[in-house]
């Protein structure tokens, strides 16, 4: 099975862009927050054309989730980092 072809060309390791790409995968900012955002829209659109139309913006806006995470695969590709419960009952992860 043939995957994305997304972050083949990624030859070696880069924790630091992994992180930063992160926060565009699932930050305050980020492409699943749009994506969200899209498709609760479509609820509200009062025509059909609307909510086609955000239908296929929020479905964009999943894809790229798709290629960001074959990215951050491919540029954590043989790390190892630490999962820990904070005080504030958040996951942090130590690169």
């Amino acid at each position: 099975m043939r995957g994305l072809g997304i972050g083949d060309d990624i030859k070696r390791k880069n924790l630091k862009m992994a992180k930063y790409l992160m926060s565009q995968y699932a930050g305050p900012d980020s492409e699943m927050g749009a994506a969200i955002r899209y498709l609760n829209q479509r609820y509200t659109m009062p025509d059909d054309k609307g909510k086609a139309l955000l239908t296929d913006i929020g479905t964009e806006e999943l894809a790229h989730l798709e290629i960001i995470a074959s990215m951050i695969n491919s540029l954590m590709k043989g790390s190892t980092f630490i999962l820990t419960l904070t005080t504030q009952n958040f996951i942090s992860a130590t690169l």
